[in-house]
């Protein structure tokens, strides 16, 4: 299992760490991280909170779900126990990391991080999450459960948030985010006990499903 966390982690890491258009925030402004999970029992990953819809107004959204055909596939339904589980390893969590502060439709926006950093010896590889959204949201709270799991492996896991359309952002402003957040993780290396030559990102898309 670690393994293939790993191969999907490092897909495209070496070309965001050429070109970064974003500032940093001050070095002063850490706060104690939040230390969980403890090595002496396995348990379930923690879960994510409910993903918030977009302001009213912004998006429609669709009052009905057409059903999924899955006639032509193999659908794999998991039973008994957790196909991931958490608590190896101890893993601090800095909330809240403001990484960036560029500028959108609405004005500047604080951009904010999430940093998970397993408390084992020696510098590790860090990979940047994106999360999912349609590019409405960017909720870094998203797949908490498994940016655990891949943390407890070894790595240090940022989720960031990026600018959507919700506040007049293009595509292009997103991918700058994301070169913002490595430029930053590279420029705080020190502080997370990274090895700033191993750079990846991870990313995933899904159907965005908000309470109706």
């Amino acid at each position: 299992m670690p393994s293939k966390l790993a191969i999907s982690a490092v897909v495209g890491a070496a070309a965001l760490g050429l070109v970064v258009t974003m500032g940093v925030s001050d070095a002063s402004a850490y706060a104690a991280p939040a230390v969980a999970a403890s090595p002496s029992a396995l348990t379930a990953c923690p879960a994510s909170p409910p993903e918030a819809p977009p302001p009213p107004g912004v998006v429609t959204v669709a009052q009905t779900i057409k059903p999924v055909d899955t006639t032509g596939s193999i659908v794999i339904h998991p039973t008994g126990k957790a196909q991931i589980q958490c608590g190896r390893t101890q893993v601090a969590t800095y909330s809240d990391v403001t990484y960036a502060t560029p500028t959108a439709a609405t004005g500047q926006v604080d951009l904010k991080m999430d940093v998970q950093v397993p408390q084992t010896a020696g510098k590790k590889p860090v990979v940047v999450y994106i999360p999912p959204g349609g590019f409405l949201s960017s909720d870094k709270s998203t797949s908490l459960d498994q940016r655990t799991y891949l943390a407890e492996q070894g790595y240090v896991v940022a989720s960031i948030e990026y600018r959507t359309e919700v506040i007049g952002a293009t595509y292009r402003d997103g991918v700058a985010d994301v070169k913002s957040a490595v430029r930053y993780l590279r420029a705080h290396a020190a502080q997370y006990g990274i090895d700033s030559s191993k750079v990846a990102v991870w990313g995933q898309s899904r159907a965005v499903t908000w309470p109706r």
